[in-house]
């Protein structure tokens, strides 16, 4: 019985593993099931292969962190090894993401440059803030939004690009 294959006793033709197990060793009597953070997608596997970051898997298949989750690690087993991204980000219904990095503001939020004190700020958590009255963080292309490409509505200004201060014309 060849690596990838088991034989029970007076059995005349190997039979492959199947889905989500594997045999290593030739004259196998039965085949192991993969172990947790590892699959195998295909019959008569010698081996399973380790979950990818981005992902989690049950023995058989890989699948991917859903829209608004991340992993960096390898070997996830489960749907919680995802974790959410912080309040008010979102992957922008990316599924698979490996890295918080990822995760950008929400539609309503715009991502305040590095050099603004948020700290003080109320509408500010992290560095997401709440649009102000006057423009559209709306997004339809769901790019994350910056102070600097801000949408003003019509009818209403701000004096530079540096500016959260949208008044009314």
């Amino acid at each position: 019985t060849p690596p990838g294959f088991f034989s029970s006793i007076g059995q005349s033709e190997p039979t492959p593993c199947a889905i989500g197990t594997f045999a290593s060793q030739s004259g196998s009597a039965s085949c192991s099931s993969c172990p947790h953070g590892t699959h195998s997608s295909s019959s008569g596997a010698l081996a399973c292969t380790t979950c990818e970051p981005g992902h989690w898997c049950s023995a058989d298949t890989q699948i991917e962190c859903s829209a608004d989750t991340y992993t960096p690690h390898p070997g996830g087993h489960d749907p919680t090894n995802c974790t959410y991204c912080p309040r008010r980000t979102t992957t922008r219904r990316q599924a698979g993401a490996i890295s918080v990095d990822a995760c950008s503001c929400s539609t309503d939020f715009y991502r305040a440059p590095e050099w603004m004190d948020v700290a003080s700020r109320d509408e500010c958590l992290d560095r997401c803030c709440t649009c102000p009255i006057g423009s559209d963080c709306t997004d339809e292309d769901m790019l994350p939004i910056i102070l600097a490409d801000l949408p003003v509505l019509p009818g209403y200004y701000r004096l530079n690009e540096q500016q959260i201060d949208v008044r009314r014309c």
